[in-house]
């Protein structure tokens, strides 16, 4: 039932208007990144873990771009959104950690489901093989509501011949935030939702793309209508499905991990037991009490040892 709901909506959305404005990426068809392994496993909350993701280096050539002709200079907003995206993995996830300029941050979505989801401030991500073409991928829709600051889901597409129907649960699969003007998103993928084995190792490859879909406020009552921006990493899903134009991504090992602290240590020995040396007065008189202690001092000070192992980082 899932699989035919899916395909009535994804027939639903190729028969509304194409883009009113869109832009290929330059790159189209060479658009490839590695990412590593995590060095420490992603905490689903919406924080960038350091010892976690890579960043996508994401070039201008890699992105394409899609707008709605009711949205004032659509255009320029969709390529001057200010983003960065970061992606790691084990055998059974993709992680997907985004954040993005909450500036023309949208979302009235109240629903698990709601098709219309791709026109308000979403992301679409898309999985597949690297062999794959057209319309053979896993494509699905995260939100946060803008209002109630609920979280929805919808998945359009599953993959075919996949180990596992796709069935992401908020909050433990993925979660979005607002912080600092920032929209962060972040979401584990299950390597069985788009491949037959449901396992990655490293030297794999896996194809990508990324919606990042945002809305003017100023056309909350026509979001029906279609006031969206799409800014897509690579294509292959917003302006028409294409899994061959997905982006390459190259599974890499283990990256380096968080220093390694060892703690300062200090020793001071004891003085030899030398005993107390003899003083002889000097010949004609009385000891001279002050020089006495004088050499003491001195002969204590060069019988005794100080060790110090200082503190060191180490990778």
């Amino acid at each position: 039932m899932k699989k035919i709901i899916a395909i009535l909506i994804a027939l639903i959305l190729l028969t509304l208007p194409v883009f009113a404005g869109h832009e290929p990426e330059a790159n189209m068809g060479n658009v490839a990144y590695t990412i590593q392994k995590y060095a420490e496993k992603p905490v689903i909350d919406g924080i960038l873990d350091e010892y976690s993701y890579t960043k996508l280096d994401v070039k201008p050539g890699d992105i394409s771009y899609g707008w709605s002709d009711s949205v004032t200079n659509g255009a320029d907003l969709a390529k001057n959104l200010d983003f960065a995206a970061y992606l790691t993995y084990d055998e059974d996830y993709v992680y997907l950690f985004l954040s993005v300029d909450a500036a023309n941050y949208f979302n009235d979505i109240e629903t698990f489901g709601d098709g219309n989801m791709w026109a308000q401030s979403i992301i679409q991500a898309n999985f597949a093989a690297v062999t794959d073409a057209g319309g053979d991928r896993l494509e699905y829709g995260i939100g946060r509501n803008s209002i109630n600051g609920e979280l929805n889901y919808i998945c359009w597409a599953q993959y075919p011949g996949a180990a596992a129907e796709l069935n992401l649960q908020p909050g433990t699969d993925f979660q979005i935030v607002v912080t600092g003007g920032r929209l962060n998103y972040e979401v584990r993928t299950p390597v069985a939702a788009f491949t037959a084995n449901g396992k990655l190792a490293e030297g794999g490859q896996i194809g990508f793309c990324l919606v990042i879909g945002m809305c003017d406020k100023s056309l909350a009552e026509g979001q029906a209508a279609g006031g969206y921006l799409h800014t897509q990493v690579a294509s292959g899903c917003s302006g028409g499905k294409a899994a061959d134009q997905f982006a390459k991504i190259t599974l890499a090992g283990v990256m380096e991990g968080r220093p390694v602290i060892v703690e300062e240590v200090e020793v001071v020995e004891e003085p030899a037991d030398v005993g107390t040396p003899a003083v002889t007065p000097p010949s004609g008189g009385a000891a001279q009490t002050g020089d006495s202690y004088i050499a003491i001092l001195i002969m204590v000070i060069a019988v005794t040892g100080v060790v110090v192992f200082r503190r060191k980082a180490v990778r």
